[in-house]
Parts: structure tokens; C-alpha cells; sequence
């Protein structure tokens, strides 16, 4: 998130009641007051002018300085709305269909299995789509649902993956491709289409849609997305001499029967 380039605007003349308007600052500030979250941003816009536009909260609760306008926020899950746009982009210049098996553009995804009750596995019925990994319907197995013993007979690959560690822990490999071929290893949850898995086939779509454009996410990302918005600081990796603006990451946790914010990440070079 950037400091607004938008004009500000008259909200009775764009049709807005200022005293409505008014609501969400109070509101907004007893959720940090109760320390349900450490900041909020919101914004309201209309026709392209900024109605309202308010940062509430800290960056760190140690600091305790404030964020503002200008502070950079982690993505996570709305990456996914993203990975959808470049998926049409790509549709509308004819390189890929939703209903294209994956395997089209990441062979390793081809001849895949499924397990069975039994222990025992069996081929696919079907390939992975594109739109099992936009409609979360891949059936990939996820370390929550896979049988326990797939954590040893399949270990390298889910090291690899990064879905557990190992004692000489390294970091994950940079190429999708090798991630897609340890994926590959471990048998579907159920066959393609049958399970409803959340997020897990985005790390397939993100494969495909690099082979289909011929770049990395990064720089399709960057090139037909964020700098046709003017989403100048959006990006994969917080830019040099930004660190400053993104804060430390906090998530409600279970303390002692209350719900309490415990640091999940904090900001630093690597």
C-alpha cells in the first residue's frame, strides 16, 4: 500500500453522508484499542477521488510508531486474485484455456496417482486443470489430510517443498520446476476435481502460467499488472531500502484462554 495518487473529493458530491463516513474511524480504532489487530488502513473511493483515506495503529507494538499511508503490506491469499488476472491475460492472447491440462505446460504434472483407503494408490482419472487451481479442486494432499506415513516415504519431496524440515535444513529451490517435480512424487488426496482443497494448487498455477508466458511471476507480474495500475510498490520482494515501511507481522493466538497478538514475522534483511 502506497500513499494515495488520487484527488480527493467532496463526499457530500459524490453522494456520500459524511456523518456515515465519520462511523468508520471510531470503528476502526476499537479494534486496535482492543488489540484485535495491531493497524488498519481504510479507504474509500469513488470515481476516482478519495472520500476517506485513515491509518490507525502501530508498526510494532515495541516501537509503537504509527503506520501510515505509506506502509507495505504482506499479500499472503490476495496473491490469488492476481494469479487470476494473469490467467486471463493470458486466455485473451490465446496461450492457455481454463480447462487446459497442466501437464500441457509443467510435464512433471502428468501421470499423476491418487491414494487409496488401502495404502495402495492409483492412476488419475483425470489431469490437473487450470480451473481445478483457480476453483481449488486440484485434490493435492496437504500435510493436515495425507496419511502419517507419507511423511517418511515421501520425505525428500516434502522437504523440498518446504512442508517439513529437515535437520540440514536449506533454502527451498528458486525453480517452480523442480518444485512442481517433487509435488509430482506424492499421490492426490482424491482425484482431480472430487476435493476441495484451498491455496495448494496456486503453486501449480504459478508453474503454468510461467511456461505459458515465458517469464517468472515476478516479471509478468511487475510488466503487464502492477505497472500498468501504478501499483509501484507491489512486488515480490520488499525493494531495497524499504524495510523500514513494512512492519512487524502479528497473529492472534490462544495465551492462557484469551486471545492474544504474538509476532509471527518481523521485519530484516536477509
Amino acid at each position: 500500500m502506497t500513499h494515495s495518487t488520487l484527488p480527493e473529493g467532496d463526499a457530500k458530491a459524490l453522494g456520500f453522508d459524511p456523518d456515515r463516513l465519520a462511523q468508520i474511524s471510531p470503528a476502526m480504532q476499537a479494534f486496535v484499542d482492543e488489540k484485535q489487530v495491531p493497524n488498519l488502513i481504510t479507504m474509500v473511493v469513488r470515481k476516482g477521488q478519495v472520500v476517506h483515506l485513515e491509518a490507525r495503529g502501530v508498526m510494532d507494538f515495541e516501537s509503537q510508531e504509527p503506520v501510515n499511508p505509506g506502509t507495505l503490506f504482506r499479500l499472503y491469499s490476495n496473491t490469488k486474485p492476481i494469479a487470476g488476472v494473469a490467467t486471463l491475460i493470458l486466455y485473451e492472447r490465446g496461450l492457455l484455456t481454463p480447462d487446459d491440462p497442466v501437464s500441457k505446460f509443467v510435464p512433471e504434472l502428468a501421470d499423476l496417482r491418487v491414494q487409496l483407503p488401502s495404502g495402495m494408490t492409483e492412476p488419475a482419472r483425470r489431469n490437473i486443470t487450470i480451473r481445478d487451481c483457480l476453483t481449488n479442486t486440484t485434490s493435492i494432499n496437504t500435510l493436515t489430510n495425507m496419511p502419517m506415513s507419507y511423511r517418511q516415504q515421501y520425505r525428500e519431496a516434502l522437504e523440498t517443498l518446504g512442508m517439513i524440515r529437515s535437520d540440514d535444513f536449506k533454502p527451498l529451490p528458486i525453480n517452480s520446476r523442480e518444485r512442481m517435480a517433487a509435488m509430482a512424487q506424492i499421490p492426490l488426496a482424491d482425484h482431480p476435481g472430487k476435493l476441495f482443497v484451498y491455496h495448494a494448487g496456486y503453486s501449480i498455477l504459478g508453474a503454468v502460467l510461467e511456461a505459458a508466458a515465458g517469464q517468472t511471476m515476478e516479471q509478468f507480474f511487475k510488466e503487464q499488472i502492477f505497472k500498468p495500475l501504478g501499483m509501484v510498490d507491489s512486488d515480490f520482494y520488499v525493494p531495497e531500502g524499504a524495510l523500514n515501511r513494512l512492519p512487524t507481522c502479528y497473529a492472534l493466538s490462544n495465551i492462557d484462554g484469551k486471545a492474544q497478538l504474538v509476532v509471527q514475522e518481523k521485519a530484516q534483511s536477509v
